[in-house]
């Protein structure tokens, strides 16, 4: 990379552009500096940054592997500029309409998620007050199912609502806490309590999901700060029964330890695989991802080493911000960067397989989970059913086409509690019982 424009390669080919102090010093810490004309970036160092040396003259081109080979090999701690929003034109919108729910005419509501079990627009809520309540926002109607009023969960605190495939159980956790009830939704009955013990809970969402295998529901949860198990959600029976593993004052690390903070949880839309967007020591987000069926049926430790595993992702402190299914071998993360103190409003796609980043696009903008304010409501999430859909209480809905990384859809003025793949209806929650149901319209 000895002469003016770089490096020695095709002439053809050179057009990454680096400053040339970077060319003489790969160790200098440098930015990725963003042009603004789709993800074309280019690299300076903290000088030329510091210096807002900008000019042509500091500029050298070359060619793409070289450029790869400097952008793999530095340190790039920051990020200058933007890159572009692609934006195509769409007739999407969304049309609305108000229900009213007599039922929660007198109380708040905490969560909200759909049966997608049922037939219609039926979901289940779960009130500030304890109450879970069985709704239908076609026609207002609701049921009381029961209440975990009095129960180790703190209604005080961020609570999560989750339902199995079959719509027969539902499970409640502090986000930011240490325990959960999983009831029956037909009577309100609490069929297993759950317990994941005190280890930096105040840092890491509770990890559990609801999955099924041969017909029947599964409970995954956390019973430990570095171990999940399946469980039976109708008896409470273990399926994944195997001895405790610590790690910690010996001098040598035992067999299948696992270093890891378990958090937020998702299960593929063929059930096949389950992933943990969690963390290591020294605090680097990290998302499993293995075979939910080789773990119950073939290898108990498939969620700490087995052969399926894989990981990806290592962005220093970054483990609670949202990220979906695409299909079955794919995750949608959000956000691009370095460490969670330097990202931008993006999405990076990973084939899960391979660990491999596939591409990423700029612009879905969502909240990171607000860990230092336990009953904090702002659980942005990113989900995807045809298309991408990234919503914020603070910027509202955004529609996404994986495939371009364009965006199709734009409204701030939308930011649902819920989405009901089988009705394709958003749900958003108001005081006094009154919900709008919005769905998209081309």
């Amino acid at each position: 990379m000895a002469n003016e424009l770089g490096c020695a390669h095709s002439a053809a080919d050179r057009r990454h552009r680096v400053c040339f102090h970077l060319l003489e010093n790969l160790d200098l810490h440098y930015s990725k500096r963003f042009t603004g004309a789709g993800l074309e970036y280019e690299l300076l160092c903290s000088d030329c940054v510091r210096q807002g040396a900008y000019a042509e003259s500091f500029r050298r081109s070359i060619c793409a592997d070289c450029f790869a080979r400097l952008d793999n090999d530095g340190n790039w701690p920051h990020i200058r500029g933007r890159p572009e929003i692609l934006v195509r034109s769409s007739s999407y919108r969304f049309g609305h309409q108000l229900v009213s729910v007599p039922l929660l005419a007198g109380d708040q509501v905490a969560d909200l998620q759909p049966l997608n079990s049922r037939p219609g627009n039926h979901w289940v809520a779960l009130t500030k007050t304890g109450n879970l309540a069985a709704i239908d926002l076609a026609s207002g109607e609701g049921s009381l199912i029961g209440t975990i009023a009095g129960s180790p969960v703190d209604l005080d605190k961020r609570m999560l609502l989750w339902l199995s495939p079959d719509g027969l159980h539902a499970a409640v956790v502090n986000v930011y806490g240490r325990r959960g009830l999983v009831l029956d939704i037909a009577n309100g009955g609490v069929l297993m309590t759950l317990d994941r013990g005190d280890d930096r809970n105040s840092i890491t969402p509770f990890p559990i999901a609801f999955a099924a295998r041969n017909g029947k529901a599964l409970l995954i949860h956390a019973t430990a700060w570095n171990r999940l198990d399946a469980s039976d959600p109708s008896t409470g029976e273990l399926l994944t029964e195997r001895p405790a593993v610590s790690g910690r004052g010996n001098n040598e690390t035992p067999a299948h330890y696992l270093d890891f903070w378990h958090c937020e949880l998702s299960v593929s839309p063929d059930g096949e695989l389950i992933g943990s967007f969690g963390w290591n020591w020294h605090p680097v987000g990290v998302i499993a991802v293995w075979s939910l069926r080789r773990w119950l049926e073939e290898n108990v430790w498939e969620s700490e080493d087995g052969p399926t595993k894989t990981e990806f992702l290592h962005v220093p402190y970054l483990w609670d911000v949202p990220y979906c299914w695409i299909d079955n071998r794919t995750i949608a993360v959000w956000g691009y960067g370095f460490d969670a103190d330097n990202m931008i409003p993006a999405v990076r796609l990973f084939d899960v397989v391979t660990g491999k980043l596939l591409r990423w696009f700029a612009g879905p903008d969502v909240a990171p989970h607000d860990r230092s304010n336990p009953v904090a409501d702002n659980w942005d999430p990113l989900f995807f059913d045809r298309f991408l859909f990234s919503v914020s209480k603070a910027n509202g809905t955004s529609m996404w086409d994986v495939e371009t990384g364009e965006r199709l859809l734009y409204d701030p003025d939308v930011w649902p509690d819920g989405y009901h793949s089988g009705s394709k209806c958003f749900a958003t929650a108001y005081r006094g019982g009154v919900f709008q149901v919005s769905r998209l319209v081309e």
